[in-house]
């Protein structure tokens, strides 16, 4: 068996597209013995395998520097508990017992010791980045070392029936403030258990006959403070599991494939995009999970995720995998960018130059005419989905996003296609894709870019109304006022002619292709106005302000078996990877 997957890891490792990375790993190493022993003895599972655990685990959920940041957290409590402490003793006992004792008892040296003890312990985890070793024992460690120094206070003035009392009081709220704030499996929070409740039961045995009643065995006490110390280990013990049980519920939860899901970008008709890395290479990437449409959406998807992967364009969003999770729910995984879709530019910046429009608007034309070669008709194209962005030491480099609604001039539209369906944004859509049974091709995507650069020129829509259906009717029957109208100010009469032309109610009336309608606009008299300087000198400007969107990424991360693309989803119970609704 494990000969065959070596086979078929091979058999798709070896592709063109494919770079086989050695040596990689996904936690860090720790070559320390003890290390290996601490890891050994606290997350070994049942029939000798190894448990994940999230205090070992470098991830957001639970990893190596969330368990450095928690027991910091720990220590740091236990410093201000025993500040406070010594402040409650110093001002509600002094009067009772006498300041003189009070402040005998507190100046004693194992007062200090244990005081000294959570200072180191806070310390240690506070500074900077530790090995997990230095960790693991740090937790074990300073809880034996509570215990120890509670002997001490046993044998010292706390020796009496009252001190008892005191002991098993602050051992159990150490404890079960351990088991709240610091990741950890449940044998290590019982191991640390023991070793601090472990000292405490012998410094009353060996502190027994100090006891101000005597009536009181040292057997009755003994067994006083074994049942007090179990009570505690189980309620730390049922504490730790329930945290570490959702710990683990969140983090299988937002994994999918090889990736883990970060943040939620976005939502819309179509799915749910989420930041994501991959689990070895490290790389942010994008996630869509795509809304559950029924089979024929899915079979579309499919289809056109193989097509759009098969583009290489520096205009069109890379797609970097694909998958379908063990619910059926498709999803693939994108480029991360950072910039701002034009919506947001123009809400931003208002209407745009002639310039840069002409600019942006080129390149989107590249890289739909890179689709069209390949029969693929986006059918979405608005300001949301063209994204602006630094890339390749170019201030200005466009992306064309989310293909979700695009078809296949090769797809059987009786089966991949939804009848009576008005695909696309009201705002943007060409005639024909209003009228049902007009066929769309790449001039309908020319149509959308016309009204997307009109937006750009004016920072408003072609057409305006109070419902859908008006503006609809509008795209079907109405000739766009021209951009310097709308405007109030002139705009270049090559660009106006150029945009109202791609505006055109007739698909023949239009530029036949995308690669036309580059030509155009090259040869317009502010094509080549737009300079590098410029742009960059407009980012920097808004480097503060500027809003941020990335695009698509994933959640789970599970084996994908390459031959057949299914992803093998862990069951998360409670938070199961629904299907996107919006």
């Amino acid at each position: 068996m494990l000969r065959s997957r070596v086979k078929r890891m091979a058999a798709f490792t070896s592709g063109p597209r494919t770079r086989i990375c050695s040596r990689l790993s996904t936690r860090p190493r720790d070559s320390g013995l003890l290390a290996r022993m601490l890891a050994a003895l606290f997350d070994q599972g049942r029939g000798g395998g190894t448990q994940s655990d999230p205090a070992l685990e470098p991830s957001e959920v639970g990893g190596h520097t969330l368990l450095q940041r928690r027991l910091a957290l720990y220590g740091k409590a236990l410093v201000v508990q025993s500040v406070l402490y010594w402040l409650i003793y110093a001002t509600i006992w002094g009067p009772t017992v006498g300041f003189t004792r009070s402040l005998r008892h507190l100046a004693s040296w194992d007062v200090f010791l244990l005081t000294a003890i959570y200072s180191l312990y806070w310390l240690v985890a506070r500074g900077k980045p530790r090995s997990t070793a230095v960790l693991l024992a740090a937790d074990v460690v300073g809880s034996l070392a509570i215990g120890i120094d509670n002997v001490f206070l046993m044998l010292g003035d706390l020796g009496t029936i009252s001190g008892v009392f005191e002991n098993l009081i602050g051992f159990i709220c150490i404890l079960l403030l351990r088991s709240l704030i610091v990741p950890s499996t449940v044998k290590r929070t019982l191991l640390c258990g023991v070793l601090m409740s472990g000292p405490t039961i012998l410094g009353v045995v060996l502190g027994s006959h100090r006891f101000d009643d005597q009536s009181l065995s040292w057997i009755t006490m003994l067994g006083f403070s074994i049942n007090w110390s179990v009570i505690a280990l189980i309620f730390s013990g049922v504490a730790s599991a329930t945290l570490y049980g959702l710990r683990r519920e969140v983090r299988d939860a937002r994994r999918l494939g090889q990736y883990t899901l970060g943040e939620k970008l976005g939502e819309g008709g179509m799915g749910v995009v989420y930041r994501a890395s991959h689990a070895m290479l490290r790389r942010p990437t994008a996630i869509k999970l795509l809304a559950d449409g029924g089979g024929g959406s899915l079979a579309r998807f499919e289809q056109e995720v193989h097509l759009l992967a098969g583009l290489n364009h520096p205009n069109i969003v890379t797609v970097h995998d694909y998958g379908r999770t063990a619910d059926g729910s498709f999803y693939y995984a994108m480029e991360l960018l950072e910039g701002m879709d034009l919506e947001k530019l123009v809400a931003a910046d208002g209407p745009q130059s002639a310039e840069r429009v002409i600019h942006i608007v080129r390149q989107v034309a590249r890289g739909l005419h890179e689709a069209h070669d390949v029969g693929l008709v986006h059918r979405d194209i608005k300001p949301a989905n063209i994204f602006l962005c630094r890339r390749w030491g170019e201030p200005d480099a466009v992306k064309v996003l989310d293909f979700g609604l695009a078809k296949s001039s090769a797809s059987p539209p009786t089966e991949l296609s939804a009848h009576n369906v008005v695909l696309g944004t009201p705002l943007y859509i060409s005639p024909e894709s209003l009228n049902g049974g007009a066929p769309v091709d790449a001039r309908s995507d020319i149509y959308s870019l016309g009204a997307v650069a009109y937006f750009m020129l004016t920072a408003e829509p072609v057409f305006l109304g109070s419902t859908v259906v008006q503006v609809c009717l509008q795209h079907l029957s109405s000739t766009p006022e021209a951009p310097s109208e709308r405007l109030g100010r002139a705009v270049p009469a090559d660009l106006e002619a150029v945009v109202l032309r791609c505006l055109a109610k007739s698909r023949a009336d239009r530029y036949p292709s995308a690669a036309e309608l580059e030509r155009a606009l090259a040869a317009c008299a502010a094509a080549d106005e737009w300079s590098s300087a410029r742009a960059q000198a407009w980012w920097e400007l808004q480097a503060d302000t500027a809003p941020t969107r990335e695009v698509d990424p994933a959640g789970r991360t599970v084996e994908i078996d390459p031959t057949t693309r299914q992803a093998v989803l862990p069951a998360a119970p409670g938070l199961p990877l629904a299907r996107a609704r919006e």
